[in-house]
């Protein structure tokens, strides 16, 4: 291994914006490398407020660019990028030999559009959901996408993604070279775990949670598939007379509307229970009190939710899909996301289990994902 670490330029913008899965992916995969003490690490965002659950750069030894961009419109005008273009080329500038003189330099985009600039560079790809689900998006983000996407093939060295599912998507849609494509799984925060049946008692004291119920976390959008959720909810309730809640964890995203308009028709909306953002120090503890974890969405680039629902010892029902599949380890109950009837019966299902049983692949593990991330610098002739 070299003396000098390796000094790393990534995109943190994700952390600015409405907290998700994504947000969450990179805030986990930074920590993860600078507790390595392995990287130099500068960040670059958007100059907007960020939000950090685990680590925050500003009360690290880490250099912090704030790009500030102006958006009015980013599906009809992509001036913003090139804006954002010229002030990454003034930071990589004023940042002299860090990023000038050594050869170890390496651009990591977390931001679906990398930069054509002369360093080493990766790009994640996180899903492929806008090319082959565009209806279950807004359509500024679809022509965006359709404008800018041919970026992450031609500037990128080579490209990481969270699933062999995804990598598989990748390869069959792209002309990408796929011994250029890493699976580097997320990180899932140690908070994440069994929580004892006296803490568990006191949170649902303290948080007022009085029934029982069904979880499931994410942004209300779309691709959550929530209102076949909904509907399978109501079966349950109806047909098997039971008298839990559903739980849904999650900021309203783009297109919610049609989630309070189905709870309404079906007129269960009072046995839903909309919580909105949740802080991750208290996820756990809406895991563990949960009678099941269930994860109803059309498509995922991994499904990070079932991960952490596993590592809290949740029993879990979600989608048959590849992501989900990957993610639970092909351990879960799984059903068609499209049928409500179907899916009603494997959560009833799985809400009579006695307890789950799990077995956690491997790769999952943070050294596992560790040596993969290293493992891809080295393909670039980078450091280790």
């Amino acid at each position: 291994m070299k003396d000098m670490k390796l000094n790393l330029l990534i995109n943190i913008t994700p952390l600015s914006l409405q907290r998700s899965g994504i947000g969450n992916y990179i805030e986990n995969l930074i920590c993860l490398l600078n507790n390595s003490g392995l990287f130099n690490l500068t960040f670059l965002n958007n100059g907007k407020r960020t939000k950090y659950n685990n680590f925050n750069p500003n009360n690290s030894n880490n250099v912090l660019y704030q790009i500030k961009k102006k958006i009015k419109n980013r599906g009809a005008d992509c001036d913003w990028l090139r804006n954002l273009y010229f002030k990454l080329k003034e930071v990589l500038a004023q940042t002299g030999s860090m990023f000038s003189s050594l050869p170890d330099e390496l651009y990591h985009e977390t931001h679906y559009y990398p930069f054509n600039i002369s360093r080493p560079t990766i790009t994640t790809i996180y899903d492929l959901s806008m090319m082959l689900y565009p209806k279950l998006h807004e359509a500024s983000k679809i022509l965006e996408f359709n404008r800018l996407s041919s970026r992450i093939l031609n500037y990128s060295d080579r490209i990481h993604t969270i699933s062999q599912s995804v990598k598989n998507e990748i390869i069959k849609y792209s002309n990408y070279d796929p011994e250029k494509i890493d699976v580097i799984y997320p990180v899932i925060s140690p908070i994440y775990r069994k929580i004892s049946d006296l803490e568990l008692s006191r949170f649902k004291k303290k948080a007022g949670i009085t029934s029982k119920y069904i979880l499931h976390v994410g942004t209300l959008e779309p691709r959550k598939n929530i209102p076949n959720l909904l509907r399978a909810y109501e079966i349950i309730k109806r047909k098997h007379k039971w008298d839990g809640k559903l739980m849904l964890i999650g900021e309203k995203g783009w297109d919610y509307e049609s989630i309070f308009e189905t709870a309404r028709t079906l007129k269960i909306y009072k046995d839903i229970i909309f919580t909105d953002y949740i802080s991750i120090s208290e996820l756990p503890f809406y895991y563990c009190g949960a009678e099941i974890f269930t994860y109803s969405s059309i498509y995922e680039g991994f499904g990070m939710p079932c991960l952490e629902a596993i590592r809290c010892k949740s029993k879990i029902a979600v989608s048959d899909i590849p992501s989900l599949r990957e993610s639970t380890n092909d351990q879960a109950i799984y059903f068609d996301p499209f049928d409500p009837v179907e899916m009603a019966e494997k959560i009833f299902k799985g809400l009579n289990k006695n307890s789950s049983s799990y077995i956690e692949n491997p790769v999952f593990s943070n050294e596992s994902i560790f040596n993969e991330i290293l493992l891809s610098y080295k393909k670039l002739g980078l450091g280790y």
